[in-house]
């Protein structure tokens, strides 16, 4: 199992005044105005269970352990040296709550950790499984409810080790790749370099191939990398003064970062709020220079809207990151910055902001991208219908 330890600490605040970001305008104080019909409701699917695996384990211990094949190997050295046969010795039992390392180092499990939130039965072990580890190391003390639930994650607030100098974090959870429901995610990984689970390039050119083959090893690496982009992004982006969450740990299908909201409410995302007069156009102007900031960074959203822009006293806060995008490497990044741009748009408009979007992406992208760049590169029809049919499904 690979988790990492706590990698940032300090002020839970998101987009930490910087040099990287000076020109982005101070927030106003405000109090979030919200819808109360917020979608937190897990998927159907997590009645299924989702901790798999168990089988494949006992049947790698009792391969270890087959007595009967002992039993032929002594039959034939006996019949070989003429000498008498040989009983095996029984395997050790082993403790049905050990869980077994393939390494050989069989332990006891740590004693299972009570959470206040507990959720379903499959839920709860899904829970325990993602986030005990967590505890053991001393990041989080408890998980206390659910903040949200999706197609491909789910999102937890947890109470967060005192150490850290922040009282809640947020679990992000993925789901098992089996049971994730995800777009066509073939737009945003073309051009994309493959990550392992701590983030480094993928070198080894038979797991580059399984991904390519689309084997269930290489789907597995997909997965891994789909996560290990997210993160990436998230540390790149918070370090550069972006209003991003601040990833504090990551390992085992999870990332741990900062939470908005208090105790008994998540923040809101942006389409669930009506936002008071005069507030409309300083923080469309703080999500335009955001996207900014993440393009002078190589990195496009992919899927900017106001459904993934937290709202919070006054501020905003860019979410959801797996599936961004460097326009150097995928040529229809152009394509898919614009879209950001227009669905940000589209929505202020609501508020008597009139923009052009076309032309704010153009302005924006000239500053920071050669012109020519793809330049002669059409896009596929794959490529155009998906940006189409993503658009729509926004829309």
């Amino acid at each position: 199992m690979n988790v990492h330890l706590p990698i940032g600490g300090g002020d839970a605040s998101f987009g930490t005044a910087g040099d990287a970001d000076t020109d982005i305008a101070a927030r106003d104080p405000g109090s979030p105005r919200f819808d109360t019909d917020l979608d937190t409701d897990l998927d159907s699917d997590l009645d299924t269970p989702l901790l798999a695996g168990a089988s494949d384990l006992d049947d790698t211990f009792e391969g270890l352990y087959d007595l009967e094949r002992r039993d032929r190997r002594a039959h034939r050295q006996a019949h070989r040296g003429g000498g008498a046969v040989r009983r095996p010795r029984p395997a050790p039992a082993r403790p049905a709550a050990w869980r077994h390392d393939p390494t050989g180092r069989d332990e006891a499990p740590e004693a299972d950790v009570a959470f206040t939130y507990q959720g379903s039965r499959h839920e709860h072990a899904w829970i325990h499984e993602a986030l005990d580890t967590f505890v053991h190391q001393g990041v989080i003390t408890d998980v206390l409810r659910l903040a949200k639930g999706g197609k491909e994650a789910t999102v937890y607030i947890c109470a967060a080790n005192p150490g850290l100098g922040v009282p809640h974090l947020a679990a992000k959870i993925y789901r098992p790749r089996k049971f994730r429901s995800l777009r066509n995610d073939t737009l945003y990984r073309t051009g994309r370099k493959a990550l392992d689970a701590d983030g480094k390039l993928v070198k080894d050119s038979r797991a580059v191939h399984a991904m390519r083959k689309g084997s269930d090893f290489g789907k597995a690496m997909a997965h891994t990398s789909w996560l290990a982009h997210e993160l990436a992004a998230l540390r790149r982006l918070h370090a550069a003064g972006a209003d991003v969450p601040q990833p504090f740990a990551t390992g085992n299908n999870v990332i741990l970062m900062a939470y908005v909201g208090d105790a008994a409410m998540p923040a809101p995302t942006l389409n669930h709020v009506r936002l008071a007069r005069g507030e409309a156009a300083p923080l469309f102007a703080r999500v335009v220079d955001n996207i900014e900031l993440m393009l002078s960074e190589r990195c496009i959203h992919g899927d900017l809207s106001a459904f993934n822009i937290l709202y919070w006293q006054g501020a905003i806060t860019l979410i959801d990151f797996p599936q961004t995008v460097d326009p150097y490497d995928n040529p229809a990044g152009r394509a898919i910055f614009a879209r950001d741009v227009t669905r940000v748009c589209d929505h202020f408009a609501g508020y008597g902001i009139d923009v052009d979007a076309a032309a704010l992406a153009e302005a924006i992208w000239a500053r920071h991208v050669p012109a020519d760049l793809w330049e002669g590169v059409p896009l596929t029809e794959t490529e155009l219908a998906e940006l189409a049919g993503q658009g729509r499904a926004r829309g």
